[in-house]
């Protein structure tokens, strides 16, 4: 799956490697009002700069995908499922 990540500093900096590392996920566009989470995040998973944006709305227009991921932290307390062993977003062994 094609995945916009929308915050990749803090919080959403272990989710770079949890997507990069889960089969069938595939970033192709980041998002951060930060330029050096950015640039660091880019470097990790080999998103190019052209494809990093400081504003989700420009990147939903100028970039396909099938999941956007937004990894602002939850207020509730909430957590998405993560990958599991198996290399598949939602866990098992």
């Amino acid at each position: 799956m094609r995945v916009i990540q929308a915050g990749v500093g803090g919080f959403g900096q272990s989710w770079i490697y949890a997507v990069r590392d889960c089969d069938g996920f595939e970033h192709v566009a980041l998002v951060d009002p930060n330029v050096d989470a950015l640039l660091r995040a880019g470097e990790i998973v080999g998103v190019p700069i052209e494809r990093q944006f400081t504003g989700v709305e420009e990147a939903l227009a100028s970039v396909p995908a099938a999941v956007p991921v937004p990894r602002i932290p939850p207020s509730d307390g909430t957590r998405a499922p993560a990958c599991g062993s198996n290399g598949r977003i939602g866990g098992g062994g």
